[in-house]
């Protein structure tokens, strides 16, 4: 019984004095923590920022500044992009001026060697009733979409699609671009083979996150100016309702076969199974918008616009593991897997970069 105790004894007291350390490296509860490793500045207004795959990172400055900046992973400046045009240049011959963008959103084929860009709307002659948040109908002023080169830094073509395209994204196939037009409250299809529009799908008020299912059948479309999450089939372009009774549906992620979806209205995630269309939800924080989703760690970070923090879940439990404080409205985030880094965006001019404090091996 005295060795059993002795040993107990020494026990507890290693506990002890290891207790710091792993305080230090997961937080008070056993959390990973995660350090600030660079904030960049400059001339930006980010509203998003995508990892093209090919340690560029491509960040969507609005109309505040008419401009595409791309960072390496070393946080330099490596391009800034105008996002001015001449459409006749691209065969829209009936447009003769020059025109300036807005660009939201982005989204990099999966070789990266392209990155093709949505612009809220449009300034220049003939554009004189552009759409906005809270413009609604068909009337609007039509946008662009833009294809850029991601290793010359050049616009090589653009595509007119609805009023207000937010946000964009590309089939696992890579056949199709999905862009969801806000004000028009419909979404363009884009067949990638002759980049053109080849359909447009009437989906609801204010669509704006899209996912698909793994085969490229099925997109999944967030309407953020609803209570919906509408399925849109690839092929014969029907639509139905998945998810109902969801406040303000933003942004989705797809993983095996569940659907995420971050809910701006109500401070929540919410998990979708698409076998059954069974919804669970998870609060996370105010005013919940982009995500970013580690297939290698399973773990889902989503930036909380009003609470100025990146929530972090863990989607084995799909619980909250964690959470990055940021600047002020954290509002794009993308990973660097090589890295193992978090970029986020934030709207008042910062790029911050996160890497978990506690390794510097594995994958986000």
């Amino acid at each position: 019984m005295c060795v059993r105790g002795s040993y107990l004894k020494k026990t507890a007291i290693l506990f002890l004095l290891v207790l710091p350390a792993l305080v230090n490296v997961y937080g008070q509860s056993g959390k990973t923590t995660y350090k600030l490793v660079k904030t960049i500045t400059g001339k930006i207004s980010p509203k998003s920022i995508v990892n093209c795959g090919k340690n560029l990172f491509f960040v969507q400055n609005m109309m505040y500044h008419h401009s595409i900046t791309v960072y390496d992973s070393l946080f330099d400046l490596v391009a800034t992009i105008s996002d001015s045009v001449k459409p006749a240049n691209y065969g829209y011959k009936d447009i003769k001026c020059e025109l300036q963008g807005s660009p939201v959103e982005s989204a990099a084929t999966k070789d990266g060697k392209y990155i093709w860009v949505s612009n809220y709307c449009m300034y220049g002659a003939g554009y004189t009733n552009p759409g906005c948040d809270t413009c609604i109908g068909k009337q609007f002023d039509a946008s662009f979409v833009y294809k850029i080169n991601t290793q010359t830094y050049k616009i090589e073509n653009i595509v007119k699609v609805g009023s207000v395209p937010k946000y964009l994204s590309i089939t696992p196939d890579q056949k199709k671009l999905v862009v969801s037009n806000w004000s028009s409250g419909d979404v363009s299809i884009v067949d990638l083979s002759t980049e053109k529009e080849i359909k447009r799908v009437s989906v609801g008020p204010a669509p704006r996150g899209i996912a698909f299912d793994s085969v490229s059948k099925n997109a999944y479309i967030a309407i953020m100016g609803s209570d919906k999450i509408m399925q849109l089939d690839l092929e014969d372009y029907k639509t139905q309702t998945i998810a109902s009774g969801l406040m303000n549906p933003r942004h989705l992620c797809v993983q095996h076969n569940y659907l995420y979806a971050s809910l701006n209205g109500e401070g929540t995630v919410c998990r979708i199974n698409l076998s059954n269309h069974q919804v669970k939800k998870l609060a996370v924080g105010k005013a919940p918008r982009s995500m970013a989703l580690s297939a290698a760690k399973n773990k889902l970070f989503v930036n909380c616009y009003g609470e100025s923090k990146v929530s972090v879940i863990d989607l084995n439990s799909f619980k909250l593991e964690s959470e990055i404080k940021t600047n002020s409205y954290p509002i794009g985030i993308c990973l660097n897997n090589e890295n193992q880094q978090v970029w986020v965006s934030c709207y008042l001019g910062y790029v911050q970069v996160f890497a978990e404090a506690e390794s510097q091996t594995g994958k986000l």
